[in-house]
């Protein structure tokens, strides 16, 4: 790790960037691979947590660091009230979503096997039911069962 950087820097996310390989960096960030420089440890401390795990235990060790993930996901179970407000595709979508509050209308698609478009028709009703909830912008958000 670079002189003056701590674990709980890493976890806070004010670490300072430190990019080894500018041209690669910046290649990857054109490429549309990096949101931006210095952010990408506190985003996958984020995600692993979005995913349903304990946080991850970093710690340094031999000039770098070592992150150990660890845990069961932790999945929302959908009601028998919710199960009686909903059709059995739009049951099956919560469920799914359940599992992964960032699978795309694509992957239910198939899932469910019906179209994109009756996906998402189900989506908004579900949302209009009071169901469902989007957190965040398309890209990058996540689904939140209700």
């Amino acid at each position: 790790m670079p002189v003056g950087l701590t674990v709980k820097d890493l976890y806070s996310g004010t670490e300072k960037s430190n990019t080894r390989n500018i041209k690669i960096a910046e290649m990857l960030k054109e490429a549309g691979l990096i949101e931006k420089y210095g952010s990408g440890i506190k985003r996958a401390v984020n995600e692993i947590v979005d995913y349903g795990l304990p946080k991850p235990k970093i710690s340094e060790i031999a000039g770098g660091i070592d992150v150990e993930i660890s845990g069961e996901k932790k999945i929302k179970k959908v009601t028998e009230k919710v199960t009686e407000k909903v059709t059995e595709n739009q049951r099956i979508i919560l469920k799914e979503i359940a599992k992964d509050k960032r699978v795309t209308s694509l992957k239910l698609s198939k899932i469910v096997r019906i179209s994109d478009r009756k996906i998402k028709e189900n989506i908004k009703k579900l949302k209009q039911k009071g169901l469902l909830k989007r957190i965040g912008p398309d890209k990058g958000g996540h689904w939140e069962v209700s």
